[in-house]
């Protein structure tokens, strides 16, 4: 496969992440570099992840941290940080992100503030991870139960995506990438979808397409960029990151806004949930009201009058649909209805 360079030091190809330091094009000898990861990736692919790095002269020095959504947090990047310092990293020094999106969220929060910041590199590991570095323009983290209430902006040498790495993932993990891609679909491009559903070309070739859809979203309508996400966060917030994965919140998400049997079928094609196992309708759409009418407010600090949910009913004609707070309680236990009991 042809290793493709792109713009802003993004590059993809096979092998790509075991060539670091050719791609940096420095000299490595005597410089420290931490590998921010969790203990899965860890176990899989440290050993040959660092074997060139150390072979280029660089002091290179782990560091685990947990990858679950409720461990992205202040208290993991206090962890990592510690470390940092405790190995004496100063500027100058490289840090590495080596998993999934929360783990890359920690290391580049580590590589922002840290002494003033070091240079950092992300490499995903997760088809959810690669699909959506595109729009990592911020790095964030969650804070009391509250889903990414904190970010910076994010700042990295380079990122490189590698399709060796999804060779490797679970039947899950690839499921909870496959959501980025269903939602990359309804956002911009209809024909990943049908290649979704035909189940034709190999998963570097989904995943490379599904870049370049996310690469369209991401230059168009950033208000649409939500379509999913706005019911998937409340989600996850009620479940206290725990019971799902961002993937499988996403497509309740999307179910609940837009729920066609198109989209419930290639979901549950993948595994993912089209319904809600553990909370009560009721309740659901009461958090779904309060996260979507008072979350930000107005500029005096009080409900909106009105807010905007993405919907998308044919894939790649998504649209904003404005739902009156008169409104507000029977349109949300309608959406909740798609997806609970």
């Amino acid at each position: 496969m042809t290793t493709e360079h792109t713009t802003d030091r993004f590059i993809i190809g096979q092998g790509e992440a075991f060539r670091i330091a050719e791609n940096l094009g420095v000299n490595l000898a005597g410089r420290r570099i931490a590998v921010v990861t969790d203990r899965e990736v860890s176990a899989l692919h440290m050993d040959a992840f660092l074997q060139p790095l150390t072979n280029a002269g660089a002091r290179c020095f782990p560091i685990i941290v947990e990858a679950v959504g409720s461990a992205k947090s202040l208290d993991t990047v206090k962890t990592a940080i510690s470390q940092l310092a405790d190995n004496g990293f100063s500027q100058g020094d490289l840090l590495i992100g080596l998993g999934g999106g929360g783990v890359l969220d920690v290391a580049a929060f580590c590589a922002r503030i840290y002494r003033g910041g070091l240079t950092y590199i992300r490499v995903p590991t997760t088809l959810y991870a690669m699909v959506a570095l595109r729009g990592g323009e911020c790095a964030c983290l969650n804070f009391a139960g509250s889903k990414d209430v904190l970010s910076i902006p994010g700042s990295q040498e380079m990122s490189i995506v590698d399709p060796y790495f999804l060779e490797t993932l679970s039947k899950r993990q690839y499921a909870n990438g496959i959501a980025e891609i269903v939602r990359m679909a309804f956002l911009t491009d209809p024909s990943l979808l049908e290649q979704l559903e035909s189940g034709e070309g190999t998963r570097e070739g989904l995943m490379r397409h599904a870049i370049a859809a996310a690469d369209m979203a991401q230059a168009g309508n950033a208000a649409l960029l939500g379509f999913g996400r706005q019911a998937g966060d409340v989600i996850e917030e009620h479940f206290r990151f725990i019971k799902y994965t961002y993937g499988e919140v996403c497509a309740l998400g999307m179910m609940a806004v837009s729920p066609t049997p198109r989209l419930a079928t290639v979901l549950e094609r993948f595994g993912l949930p089209i319904r809600l196992e553990g909370v009560g309708a009721e309740t659901l759409s009461r958090k779904m009201v309060k996260a979507f009418y008072q979350a930000g407010g107005n500029a005096d600090g009080l409900e909106k009058e009105c807010t905007q949910v993405v919907i998308a009913s044919e894939p790649g004609f998504p649209t904003l649909l404005s739902v009156p707070r008169e409104e507000a309680d029977a349109w949300f236990a309608a959406a909740v209805a798609h997806i609970a009991g």
